[in-house]
């Protein structure tokens, strides 16, 4: 549940919370539920939990999730 952590500034603590404890007590992936929740699109929580990005010091993905955002 470790990588929740980089999608805390995208979707805020209560709602990265709930799909938490909703994947601990259905046993569905986190993946799963932040898309079923459309919290994120699939290429945002792509690039998001991309280990480049999840490595890099600072916001995971924040140039790059911004730019899609502004392409919509």
């Amino acid at each position: 549940f470790g990588i929740c952590t980089a999608l805390l500034p995208y979707v805020g603590y209560e709602a990265t919370s709930a799909v938490v404890k909703e994947a601990v007590r259905t046993n569905v992936p986190v993946r799963d539920l932040f898309l079923q929740k459309g919290l994120v699109t699939p290429e945002e929580l792509d690039i998001i939990l991309d280990p480049k990005h999840m490595t890099t010091p600072g916001i995971a993905g924040q140039a790059e999730v911004a730019a899609l955002r502004q392409k919509k």
